[in-house]
């Protein structure tokens, strides 16, 4: 009888054993799932929050368009006066830091910038970037990464087999940025060994790259466009279709060599088109903290009437938006320090092969 009792006592601990056991199991797994829920509700908030904003940033900006085409730009008389004009800063960054970049002929190439003012600074494993246009030169990319940023490179150039060894939060694709989808061939030499390729490479729109890689609901916050020229269309195209939305920062390298071309009656007109594009950003909250000229020869434009004067055709601008932050409230504010979804990269070091020859994007 005693051993029964013994028994059944074990079975009864047993039994209260395992209740508490799925008790506590399933208490977690209700606050997982709680988590989550929170977590996606966070995503949507911060969304409706941004794409008010955006909504609001598109209409001014469609409004301006509307008025540009009925008022004359009174201060543009010459090319130095569009030069001089986009060379002074609409506010100041207080923390400048420059990345990347290597000397050619005395200057510093593919360097970029960035501003880790208040409300703007990278945080760990909190943001992203997407870098369009790499080349031969991925120091930026690589340095940019040590923040803690997760560094999504584009290049329609590179074959990816010569894309070795990405650090822990890079991943590269060969896809190129323009504001409409085509295919490419570029004729590729490699100075290591001298052999030559065809690289056929597609390039397509910001929003179409974003739905492809699964993006729709990440964050881009710091945005480099080295696209050789096509950095006009495609931000024409991003300001039609609405697309900034999160972005911080634009680092953009201008290109508006056309005008070593074209006749002299049709340069100012060409440059007051680049100005409105470049106004358009405004109108989307951003403004302009950085430039500086690239001087490459084969850019350089020729003053009419000064044979010994050129200006630089190609130059380095970076915008920022810190209203992302600052004006919106609180909550929107919390939601992005508690995003996680941060995908990363394998866990390499990068390494390209040395190209020469002119390259689609850089």
């Amino acid at each position: 009888m005693g051993r029964i009792q013994l028994r059944g006592n074990a079975l009864v601990v047993y039994l209260l054993t395992l209740a508490c056991y799925g008790a506590i199991m399933t208490n977690i797994s209700l606050q997982r799932m709680q988590q989550a829920a929170e977590r996606q509700d966070y995503i949507e908030q911060e969304t409706r929050v941004q794409n008010a904003e955006e909504e609001e940033l598109l209409s001014r900006w469609k409004l301006t368009q509307a008025g540009n085409k009925s008022k004359q730009t009174t201060w543009l008389h010459t090319a130095e006066d569009f030069y001089r004009r986009l060379s002074q800063p609409m506010i100041q960054c207080r923390k400048f830091k420059q990345l990347g970049g290597r000397s050619c002929h005395g200057y510093t190439d593919n360097d970029k910038f960035v501003c880790l003012d208040d409300g703007l600074q990278l945080q760990p494993r909190h943001c992203n970037v997407y870098s369009f246009g790499i080349g031969d030169d991925s120091t930026f990319d690589d340095m940019i990464q040590y923040y803690g940023c997760d560094v999504y490179m584009f290049d329609p150039t590179l074959n990816p087999k010569n894309v070795k060894r990405l650090r822990k939060r890079q991943k590269f694709f060969n896809l190129g940025l323009d504001n409409y989808t085509h295919m490419e061939e570029f004729d590729v030499s490699y100075k290591e060994d001298g052999t030559k390729e065809k690289i056929r490479g597609e390039f397509t729109t910001y929003d179409n790259i974003k739905q492809r890689l699964g993006h729709q609901n990440l964050v881009v916050h710091y945005l480099k466009l080295d696209i050789e020229g096509a950095e006009w269309g495609v931000l024409q195209y991003m300001m039609k279709n609405n697309l900034f939305t999160g972005i911080q920062q634009i680092a953009i390298e201008i290109h508006t060599t056309p005008i070593t071309k074209l006749p002299q009656e049709k340069v100012l007109g060409q440059l007051l088109e680049y100005w409105q594009i470049l106004s358009g950003l405004e109108e989307h909250g951003f403004q302009r903290v950085f430039y500086r000229e690239n001087p490459v020869l084969e850019s350089l434009y020729h003053v009419p009437g000064q044979p010994n004067k050129t200006l630089a055709t190609c130059a380095e601008l970076l915008y920022i938006r810190k209203q992302i932050i600052s004006d919106t409230d609180s909550h929107s504010t919390l939601l992005h320090r508690k995003l996680r979804h941060i995908p990363s990269a394998a866990d390499d070091s990068l390494v390209l092969q040395s190209l020469a020859g002119p390259l689609g994007q850089k």
